[in-house]
């Protein structure tokens, strides 16, 4: 794959970040899948994620279910700094 295309560069660099083949990565997306970005959390339902007006897919890089887990980690890590 090598192309000026934009969508096949954005293919080949996210392929490359997760070291996957370009081939997989295209089929993924194909498929209605994006990727959580959350602590490595993997393949997730387009439909999972929340929107984001400043990326270029309008979507988060975080599904909805690590949003709220990343929120809450930082809630109950704030709420432990006040107590101390």
């Amino acid at each position: 794959m090598k192309s000026n295309n934009p969508r096949e560069t954005s293919i080949l660099l996210g392929a490359s970040r997760l070291g996957i083949d370009p081939y997989e990565y295209a089929r993924n997306l194909d498929a209605g899948l994006r990727w959580c970005s959350y602590r490595g959390h993997g393949w997730t339902p387009a439909e999972q994620f929340g929107p984001h007006m400043g990326r270029a897919s309008g979507l988060d890089s975080v599904c909805l279910d690590c949003g709220r887990t990343a929120a809450r980690l930082r809630m109950r890590a704030k709420r432990a700094a006040k107590a101390s």
